[in-house]
């Protein structure tokens, strides 16, 4: 498996975990410092979780989707560099590809998989018992993907963010702080 498929697959790990957990775990004591990435590793490391952790977990999960949907786009030429060579790799490991003889096609090994649209499905061409996906086709579908899941998992963000705002602005009562105190 590829480093950078685990990083994803770990950074996106993580971010459901943000995403699922209440706001009000998240450590909201911290404010932004200049060390906020090492700041955010070290929360992290010790299973805490915050507005910076899930801010740096969503920055790395999105930059990796970000170079995948670049590569996606300007793959025309049949030249790869080690990096399209990684992206493609990445690509197929991820959505149950595997390359077939030919350059220019897939074999999809999971013809019901969410994340292949419908004129995917209607491009599958059947060789046997393998579908097979022409690299446009391919690329297509996984684009449409990819820019799904950034919006979708950016909208979720974004609502957690404005769910841990809102409960840090929240001041205690005076009644409350009074009741706490005498305890």
């Amino acid at each position: 498996m590829s480093k950078l498929l685990v990083e994803l697959v770990a950074s996106g790990l993580i971010l459901d975990v943000h995403l699922q957990s209440r706001a009000s775990g998240y450590n909201i004591e911290l404010g932004p410092g200049s060390e906020y990435e090492n700041s955010s590793k070290d929360m992290l490391a010790s299973n805490q979780m915050s507005p910076q952790t899930l801010f740096y977990v969503w920055n790395h999960w999105k930059s990796i989707i970000i170079k995948v949907l670049s590569h996606l786009r300007h793959t025309d030429g049949p030249e790869l560099n080690d990096y399209a060579v990684m992206y493609e790799d990445l690509c197929a490991k991820y959505f149950g590809l595997r390359k077939d003889g030919e350059v220019d096609r897939y074999v999809v090994l999971n013809i019901n998989a969410s994340w292949l649209s419908i004129a995917g499905r209607n491009s599958l061409q059947q060789d046997g018992n393998r579908c097979l996906l022409g690299v446009p086709q391919c690329h297509s579908c996984a684009q449409c993907f990819w820019m799904n899941e950034l919006s979708s998992v950016g909208f979720s963000v974004l609502k957690k963010l404005e769910s841990a705002v809102e409960i840090s602005l929240k001041p205690a009562s005076s009644y409350t702080l009074a009741v706490s105190y005498i305890r």
